[in-house]
């Protein structure tokens, strides 16, 4: 069964400072934009092979895009990028290690609404910490790779 909670605080954003990280320097703006967004909670799977799990989302009931996987030590994610007010149609499969999936969880139906999005906060968590920076700069090593 899956969960669905709606964070409806609007995050305040404040001036930061630039940002030293392993010889890359960040400058972080203090304009915030805003992206409508859906918070998903759900009961673990307690299957030893769980390898993760997939969300489904559309606008029609029963007709989703492509799955977004998230990994087996989650049990709550944030969907965002969506149209404020849209009503979007939600459900959850587990899958294992040998790739294979449960049925489709409930269908939920939820609206999406929108809340703060910080720059340089990468995971959307609403928080700028380690774990954006190392994404950051995991993204710049990347982008440097010749090709």
């Amino acid at each position: 069964m899956i969960r669905v909670t709606k964070n409806i605080n609007k995050l305040l954003m404040t001036k930061l400072s630039p940002i030293f990280l392993a010889g890359v320097f960040i400058m972080v703006s203090s304009v915030s934009a805003f992206a409508a967004q859906i918070s998903l909670s759900w009961a673990p799977n307690t299957e030893a092979d769980l390898a993760g799990y997939k969300i489904y989302y559309g606008t029609s009931s029963g007709v989703y895009e492509a799955p977004i996987v998230v990994g087996n030590e989650t049990t709550s994610y944030i969907l965002t990028g969506f149209v404020e007010g849209q009503t979007y149609y939600l459900a959850l499969k587990a899958f294992d290690l040998g790739g294979n999936e449960s049925a489709f969880s409930s269908e939920i139906i939820k609206q999406a609404i929108t809340v703060a999005v910080i720059p340089g906060d990468i995971d959307g968590n609403g928080i700028i910490e380690m774990a954006d920076l190392r994404m950051l700069q995991d993204i710049i090593a990347e982008r440097r790779q010749p090709t």
